[in-house]
């Protein structure tokens, strides 16, 4: 902290709250043991505040757990907190994440947003890697009064290191496992005095794959690399202006999208073909299931010759995904109670996965994704711990959906049978205006008020493959607006410091438009809704200076206009609906001790979630009824020059469905399942760190996907990861 102190005035008001915290603790200090209890803040409302304070709950989770329990990706985050839950269909290149039990099933629009230092990411980025992570926070509910991209039913917030906060730093780390090596570097100083600061990071990745094909070559095998950087121009003692400049630019080869397995391939983590993308056995059934609707003698010919090893091409798993961004942020200081903040942002993704029958390379399914994002935003500080928020957001997103997937079958009399072909580009327009405002009373009493407008105006223009006719259908530039108002009221009582009370009521809506995948022109050309989520909760919160935290809250989230992709009116393709409402109740129970040498959370959730309306699959896809997660870490030993630790994590999923709205087909799922990862750590002159550990060690089996294809007689499912052993080593100037 000592170099946080030397910084410029405008670099204090930034972090005003955490050098008043980090002095207080001070004063408290054990001389004996060094030990300081902190005190647990978040930024869910967009700036500092304690937890305990909080209307609503979130989940708070430092670089050291981070780093400790390999957090390496923003979904890795689940591994200790039951807050989130990961979903991944056909491609790793489009999660979203499950809250209270709920998610959106509309990939390119996930119901759970993702910020990285306050810059809204696209759905492409909602995995990205966070090994430059301070902390990060998971946020319950709708955010949309007080975040500008408007989340409506969660948000998870990441905050990476820099030198203006954390003073100057270098960190060097490899880690090299069984199934991957990892390096990183990252860097932050004062360039300039205390006018111009710099960070660089640097990360790489050589993922080395666990399933092979019959010929027992590896196959889910890639590697990726990322490079990010920022400039902070501080305007010195004189003009309380600080300017941040920043990007990226990664780069990830291999195979990244799903890879769709038998049961019996699923079981043995083995595929029994030979370098296909899917498994030879399911693109048979596949292919015949295609060929079943037409002549009865035509389909006994095609499934004779796909009856030899000869009929199915090889193809070249290679794949490729590239992302760029750039920002700049201005923060103006007016003085100690108004400050204002203007943020533009510019992102944009450009991927190619193989993940339907038919693609043959990478490049017959290409994905653009840009978006621009403008936002400025206004707070008054009371000066008691209460805020006045008020802001503006306008955001354009682009995504240009290129498919090409069919079988050329002219060697058997058959010419080309189409799959799939999309050629479309979407374009959103979102303008929005919110406000929030939390004020508190001598009484012990506060209130929390928000409300927020937002008008979407969405076009489309293409072509793409009707799969109910097999004919081309056109957008012919349609457009479609969509306006809605959201609201936040929350009314909370403090018993004293460490004991809360709150209850809140709020909503969110995320955008409709047009499906960026189109299958079927009697759905598709007249688009989708807005899908709004109503939320409401009563909870309590308690920090005590003993090291105990505890959070509680019950909840009932009522999800208007539910999008996802459906196959229902007897139709045998998946068109982008809105599927009514889904409703989800339950509990959430957060409970945490902190001391000198032992740090541990335990989190749990219980979420009832069902759609009742008939025709529909009752569970939302991804979505268990329990879920508990949590973390340890014992320091075993400590040293003024050497400290060992022991830790681990573990964590429990109950039973989870996949694929909603499938009214032809029982809905698939999967049995509960555990799995425990474990470390030991040495810490050495309190720069040297070095670590074993074994994740998932009881090498436990489980899917994060599966799918029964009403279009073949074929249950397919995609694998977690198996038992990983590796060591670390990091180095801290």
């Amino acid at each position: 902290m000592k170099q946080i102190y030397k910084l410029s005035p405008i670099a204090l008001a930034i972090i005003g709250a955490m050098s008043m915290n980090a002095t207080m603790a001070a004063d408290d200090e054990d001389e004996d043991y060094g030990f300081v209890l902190e005190e647990i803040n978040v930024t869910a409302n967009k700036f500092s505040q304690k937890k305990v304070t909080l209307s609503g709950q979130a989940d708070e989770v430092s670089a050291k757990v981070l780093e400790n329990n390999e957090v390496n990706t923003v979904s890795d985050v689940q591994k200790v907190t039951s807050s989130i839950v990961a979903t991944q269909g056909f491609s790793s290149t489009y999660t979203s994440y499950t809250v209270r039990g709920l998610n959106s099933g509309n990939i390119f629009e996930p119901g759970v947003a993702v910020y990285v230092d306050g810059v809204p990411q696209p759905f492409s980025e909602y995995n990205q890697n966070i090994g430059s992570a301070s902390n990060v926070e998971v946020l319950k509910g709708p955010q949309g009064t007080v975040y500008g991209m408007g989340p409506e039913m969660g948000l998870i917030s990441v905050t990476t290191k820099n030198p203006v906060t954390d003073g100057n730093f270098l960190e060097l780390s490899t880690d090299y496992s069984k199934l991957a090596w990892k390096n990183s570097i990252l860097g932050g100083a004062a360039l300039y005095e205390d006018i111009i600061y710099g960070k660089i990071g640097v990360n790489t990745a050589k993922n080395f794959g666990w399933l092979e094909d019959k010929n027992g070559v590896i196959f889910n095998k890639g590697e990726s690399y990322n490079v990010n950087g920022s400039l902070y121009f501080s305007g010195g003692e004189k003009v309380p202006l600080l300017v941040t400049v920043g990007g990226a630019f990664g780069k990830e080869y291999g195979h990244m999208s799903n890879i769709f397995l038998t049961f019996d391939e699923f079981k043995a983590q083995r595929l029994n073909g030979n370098g296909f993308v899917k498994s030879e056995s399911f693109v048979k059934d596949f292919l015949a299931g295609q060929m079943s609707g037409g002549d009865t003698a035509q389909y006994e010919y095609f499934k004779s010759v796909l009856a030899g090893d000869n009929s199915i091409k090889g193809v070249d798993p290679k794949e490729k995904r590239e992302s760029k961004s750039a920002y700049v942020k201005f923060d103006y200081f007016a003085n100690e109670h108004d400050s204002y903040n203007v943020t533009f942002t510019y992102s944009n993704t450009e991927a190619c996965d193989l993940y339907m029958p038919g693609q043959e390379k990478c490049e017959d399914n290409n994905v653009d994704n840009d978006q621009i994002t403008a936002e400025a935003r206004y707070v008054h500080d009371y000066g008691n711990g209460g805020k006045a928020i008020l802001g503006t957001n306008f955001t354009k997103r682009k995504l240009d959906n290129k498919v090409q997937a069919g079988f050329d079958l002219s060697a058997y009399d058959f010419g080309y049978a189409p799959v799939s072909s999309v050629n479309l580009a979407t374009e959103d327009k979102i303008f929005s205006l919110y406000g929030d405002l939390f004020y508190i009373f001598d009484n012990g009493f506060d209130v929390d008020f928000g409300l927020r407008y937002q008008h979407v105006k969405s076009k489309a223009n293409g072509n793409f493959l009707d799969m109910a006719t097999y004919g081309m259908s056109t957008f012919d530039h349609a457009t479609k607006d969509d306006d809605t108002l959201n609201y936040k009221v929350a009314l909370g009582y403090s018993f004293d410091d460490m004991n809360r009370a709150y209850a809140l009521t709020s909503s969110g809506s995320k955008v409709g438009g047009f499906s960026r995948f189109p299958t079927v022109s009697t759905y598709d050309l007249e688009g989708y809704n807005p899908e709004t989520t109503y939320n409401y909760e009563i909870g309590y919160h308690l920090a005590h200076n003993s090291g105990l935290d505890a959070n509680l809250a019950l909840f009932y989230m009522d999800v208007h206009d539910k999008q996802a992709y459906t196959t229902m009116d007897n139709s045998l393709v998946t068109p982008m609906r809105n599927v009514g409402r889904m409703k989800s109740k339950g509990v959430e129970l957060d409970l945490g001790w902190r001391s000198e040498y032992v740090n541990s959370v335990i989190s749990t959730t219980y979420s009832d979630a069902e759609n009742k309306k008939k025709g529909y699959s009752s569970r939302p896809a991804g979505s268990p009824h329990f879920t508990i997660a949590g973390f340890i870490d014992g320091t075993l030993y400590k040293s003024a020059n050497f400290e060992a630790h022991l830790g681990g994590n573990g964590r429990y999923i109950s039973k989870t469905y996949f694929v909603e709205g499938d009214n032809l087909n029982s809905q698939q799922s999967q049995g509960g399942y555990s799995t425990f990862d474990v470390y030991a750590k040495a810490i050495i002159m309190n720069n040297l760190d070095i670590k074993v550990y074994a994740e998932n060690v009881t090498d436990k089996k489980y899917v994060i996907y599966t799918d029964a294809q009403t279009y073949a007689p074929a249950q397919v499912y995609r694998t977690g990861t198996p038992l990983n052993v590796g060591v670390s080593v990091g180095y801290k100037f």
